[in-house]
């Protein structure tokens, strides 16, 4: 090696090394403008690129989650359909992400959690479902072959006792309540792996317990056959749930216990809600009170078909008009009921009634037997009996008799509720020429159909001079069975009316009469 290059052969290794160690154009990765990079004048500012995948080595056994990408305001028909829905608690949803697989999307509801809604093949949507998550569900993320939902909540931790002794100093801010902060990430150098861009969630926490249920309240409104409570679904109630009204127990004399021990009398259900009302559906003869306490139950419906409650304190007005015709002559008539009573809330009945008088007609005769009678007796819910006295006809006599009127006392037996299903009978005993007799019988029967609806059968016979038998129906047209209450009946049936003839003088007999044929029957009953 020459002589002069001796001395600068350190120079030239360091010269090489440094030449060799410095990165090629083609191997450096593309500088990031800077901020305070100023844009040429004549050229548009380039789009920022999607985020990149994560370009580091994933956590073994572990794939990073990767945060949905979403446009915050797309789906705009999506957003107007879901402004107009809310929950079964009456929560709007306040659209915070979407996440749309084909035709179904997923919603972030903010605190009405998370909801599924499809598009139907008219363009509009439908909502399959809403889940309540126990937090605010603010939006989407994916991990491995999953996709989760973020979910905030609530999160309250204890720091220690209560300090009593000295008040907190003036400057001291009292803690907040709320989920904790979002801690900023440092930048990750060029080259290593970008962390997610999801923040971290908070540690699992159980769910924090729902708003408190309200079931005690009271009626604010009174229909015919339903109540208004001040119970609503903001309170927690649901339709399909039993609420119960209730009332105090009370002693024999009518007094209140002592104690004032509350007694579920009528339970019935809701069949609707807003906020802060629902309405409850009552059976048949139920009702209750302006201001009447009331509490959710888990107690049977009080309504009942077969056995409704008692009506009470009300007066009944009823007619029964059946015009029939007389076969085998020309002639007709009518056949008619007719009655008037008081039914009190202390389990007495009163009653008035001409049951039935008959008026017939045909070729050169006619007759009108009848029967009027008062009777009052012991009524409950399910058991009637009584006794009365009356005034009848007696048409059909013995021999060598005639015919003519007589004193009736009348046994009266009810088995079964008035207006569910029960048998009834009238049993006339009579006073006639000077010798008690039976003269009649009547026989009623009802079954319920449905809700204010029934089959009714009657039949009567005896020595008054008239029988019958007939079929009807009785519906509820007005009210709820309690005053102001209207039933209409009709009936279809058959009648026979007869009389004996008086007692022959100088072998001058003259002949009976005996009319039959079919009648229908119009009638009404009106509580007041």
């Amino acid at each position: 090696m020459p002589e002069g290059f001796r001395g600068s052969w350190p120079l030239l290794c360091a010269t090489l090394a440094c030449a060799l160690s410095l990165p090629t154009k083609a191997q450096q990765p593309p500088l990031a403008p800077t901020p305070t990079q100023a844009t040429p004048q004549h050229s548009q500012p380039a789009a920022s690129p999607p985020t990149a995948p994560r370009t580091g080595p994933p956590t073994p056994g572990r794939p990073p989650p990767a945060r949905v990408a979403l446009a915050p305001n797309g789906h705009a028909a999506l957003r107007r359909f879901l402004a107009q829905r809310s929950d079964s608690q009456g929560r709007r949803c306040s659209v915070l992400a979407i996440q749309q697989q084909g035709v179904r999307y997923r919603v972030a509801c903010g605190n009405a959690g998370l909801w599924t809604v499809e598009a139907t093949r008219d363009g509009g949507f439908a909502v399959l479902d809403t889940s309540d998550l126990g937090g605010s569900a603010v939006g989407f993320f994916t991990h491995g072959d999953k996709l989760w939902v973020e979910v905030q909540r609530l999160q309250a931790v204890p720091v220690g006792d209560v300090m009593t002794a000295q008040p907190p100093p003036a400057a001291a801010t009292p803690p907040v309540m709320g989920p904790p902060p979002l801690q900023a990430v440092p930048p990750a150098p060029p080259g290593a792996a970008t962390p997610p861009r999801r923040p971290a969630l908070p540690p699992a926490v159980a769910p924090p317990a729902p708003a408190r249920r309200r079931d005690r309240g009271k009626v604010i409104a009174v229909g015919p056959g339903y109540v208004d409570i001040d119970l609503g679904y903001k309170d927690g109630l649901g339709e399909g749930e039993r609420v119960a009204l209730l009332g105090s127990e009370t002693s024999f004399d009518g007094s209140s216990l002592a104690g004032g021990v509350e007694r579920e009398q009528t339970v019935g259900r809701v069949v609707d809600l807003s906020p802060n009302r629902g309405r409850v559906e009552l059976g048949l003869n139920e009702a209750g009170q302006l201001g009447q306490a009331v509490r959710v139950t888990e107690r049977p419906l009080s309504a009942s078909r077969i056995s409704p409650h008692r009506a009470a304190g009300i007066w009944e007005l009823a007619a029964l008009v059946r015009p029939f015709l007389i076969m085998d002559e020309l002639g007709g008539g009518v056949l008619l009921d007719a009655r008037a009573g008081f039914r009190s809330e202390d389990s007495y009945h009163i009653e008035a009634a001409i049951q039935p008088l008959a008026l017939a007609t045909a070729g050169d005769g006619g007759s009108a037997p009848m029967a009027a009678i008062i009777t009052g007796g012991y009524d409950v819910h399910m058991f009637e009996v009584g006794l009365g006295l009356g005034g009848q006809t007696v048409h059909d006599v013995r021999l060598g008799s005639e015919p003519g009127s007589g004193t009736s006392i009348i046994q009266r037996l009810r088995v079964g509720a008035r207006d569910g299903l029960h048998l009834e009978a009238w049993n006339h005993v009579t006073l006639f020429r000077s010798e008690f007799d039976w003269s009649a019988i009547r026989i009623s029967g009802q079954l319920p159909i449905s809700r204010g609806t029934w089959l009714r059968m009657t039949g009567s016979g005896g020595t008054l001079g008239v029988g019958f038998g007939e079929i009807g129906v009785r519906t509820l047209l007005r009210g709820n069975g309690g005053p102001d209450t209207l039933f209409l009946e009709a009936t279809i049936g058959g009648v026979h009316v007869f009389e004996d003839p008086p007692r022959c003088q100088d072998f001058d007999c003259p002949a009976g009469l005996d009319y039959a044929g079919p009648m229908v029957g119009l009638g009404a009953e009106w509580r007041m």
